[in-house]
């Protein structure tokens, strides 16, 4: 099974498919690998650089990291998580505070719960 259910943080459903990667790879294993642990390598340095420049309120920083999350997330058919990075990378920098931060928390959940999961498949060799 490569769809992934609910979240456990909220009501939401956050999926993703690995049936693209796995056409790109052709069957390699250890290149399939190696593209799952690249996604979680730039998945958690993009969530520490949104925690970082969200307090500094640099929202250009926070939206050229969320156009760089936004292919991978993409890549693994991540259409919600793809969605809201999309609508943080355009965001006007007049949003409030609280709008940036609740959009930002939202992606970090989702993101957190695919990262788990990867991290899984990886442990489990599959």
């Amino acid at each position: 099974e490569r769809n992934i259910g609910q979240s456990a943080e909220n009501a939401e459903t956050s999926t993703f498919n690995l049936d693209e990667l796995e056409r790109m790879s052709g069957g390699d294993l250890a290149f399939r690998n190696e593209m799952l642990q690249i996604f979680i390598r730039s998945a958690d340095d993009s969530l520490s650089k949104f925690r970082r420049f969200q307090q500094n309120h640099d929202w250009q920083v926070v939206a050229e990291t969320a156009h760089k999350l936004a292919a991978p997330a993409r890549h693994l058919q991540a259409a919600s998580l793809y969605r809201q990075l999309k609508k943080l990378e355009s965001m006007p920098e007049n949003s409030s505070h609280e709008e940036f931060g609740i959009l930002i928390s939202a992606i970090e959940t989702e993101t957190q719960q695919i990262i788990r999961t990867l991290k899984q498949k990886l442990e489990n060799g599959n």
